[in-house]
């Protein structure tokens, strides 16, 4: 990413790059007209919402009059209305008639979504904001082959079709401006994966313009989105609406899950009544004891934190491991929702998690191992955490 000295309209020029030359270029599609909009809509009231609804969802060719006689907001609030957004070009007015550009519905359709209270920047809604980006720009900024079938399916298979893949990209992903680093850097480290764009403008001194580039960069990189929350659910009372960002929603409830879904330690009253000598336990099967795996298993103990002794099955309850490539965390459709869905271990799988568990990594001093009430369970040694670093 590089900051010119020199801003283009009042807008800084930022780019993004990976090591596999995956680069989003703002400047290759009209960028400043999608800032100038959304900047429109960061000043929506309810009233305002009200309108462009009744205006999306109806003909594109509509009677003022009759409008006025199926909605409730006044001909006053229309016109005021019309003035706010009339630089967007997403209508032009004809004596009576309000003549909605189609292209342009579509947009403000995409956009429309998040005011309502129970909107979640999801995989879909990724989906809609590539579709305004023209077709022919996207094999470029994601580095796809110009063959492909489907682009959409393609970006999904390549960056976001697995918890493995996303954060395999989430690491390699360079940005070379240190604002937008800090604000993914903020946003990752916040307790609810959410912070406000007010925060964001003050603590790095962006403007208004500034804040949604970089918001633009954030959600082409797959890195944030944008959401509207009402005034009713904020303290700031001057305004309808204040705007936040937060990880595409797929991502933030995986992430927000695994904050939740440590094991539940077994009872210290209980420890004593915990059989750790002498135990002698199957060895993994053969067939899965490659180096991959069992580093499957050694990287899911770094992810433990400080516990201390848990049962077998709580753990694998919580614990995403790729035993084998048809078992990664992958995105799946449920219904009308995504989510990032935990593996099914089989049998044979749960056999070397437990084998890796109770003779190697036993043997290595990193993991104490015990039979409680006829159940498997462990705990991570003093040694184990020094090992894994925490």
């Amino acid at each position: 990413m590089q900051l010119c000295n020199e801003k283009k309209d009042n807008y800084i020029m930022l780019e993004v790059t990976t090591p596999r030359k995956h680069k989003v270029v703002l400047s290759d599609y009209c960028y400043e007209r999608d800032i100038a909009n959304r900047l429109i809509l960061s000043e929506f009231t309810p009233t305002d919402v009200e309108i462009l609804e009744a205006l999306l969802y109806n003909s594109l060719v509509i009677s003022i009059t009759k409008l006025l006689q199926e909605q409730t907001f006044t001909l006053e609030d229309l016109f005021r209305f019309f003035d706010k957004m009339e630089s967007s070009k997403l209508f032009s007015l004809d004596g009576d008639k309000i003549l909605v550009d189609k292209e342009k519905r579509k947009y403000f359709e995409t956009h429309l979504a998040k005011f309502d209270p129970d909107f979640e920047p999801n995989i879909e809604y990724v989906q809609n904001l590539l579709k305004k980006i023209p077709i022919h720009i996207l094999p470029t900024w994601y580095s796809l082959p110009r063959t492909s079938d489907n682009i959409f399916q393609s970006i999904f298979e390549k960056y976001l079709c697995s918890v493995r893949v996303f954060e395999k990209y989430f690491s390699e992903t360079h940005l070379d401006h240190p604002v937008l680093q800090d604000i993914v850097k903020d946003l990752y480290q916040s307790p609810q994966l959410q912070i406000t764009a007010e925060e964001i403008r003050k603590k790095y001194s962006l403007s208004n313009e500034e804040f949604e580039e970089c918001v633009l960069q954030l959600e082409f990189n797959f890195l944030a989105c944008t959401i509207y929350i009402s005034k009713e659910a904020c303290s700031e009372s001057e305004k309808s609406w204040y705007e936040a960002i937060v990880p595409f929603s797929e991502w933030r409830n995986y992430l927000l899950f695994r904050k939740v879904a440590t094991p539940k330690p077994i009872a210290k009253s209980k420890n004593a009544s915990i059989n750790t000598n002498p135990l002698r336990f199957p060895h993994p099967p053969r067939t899965l004891c490659t180096e991959k795996n069992t580093r499957e298993v050694e990287r899911s103990l770094k992810a433990l934190g400080h516990i201390e002794w848990i049962f077998f099955d709580d753990y694998l309850h919580t614990a995403p491991l790729a035993i084998d490539e048809g078992n990664h965390l992958y995105l799946k459709k449920q219904g009308k929702q995504w989510r990032y869905v935990l593996p099914d271990y089989s049998a044979e799988e749960q056999a070397f998690i437990l084998g890796t568990l109770c003779n190697r990594f036993r043997d290595t001093g990193w993991v104490e191992v015990g039979i409680l009430d006829g159940r498997d369970c462990f705990r991570i040694t003093a040694q184990g955490r020094h090992i894994f670093g925490f």
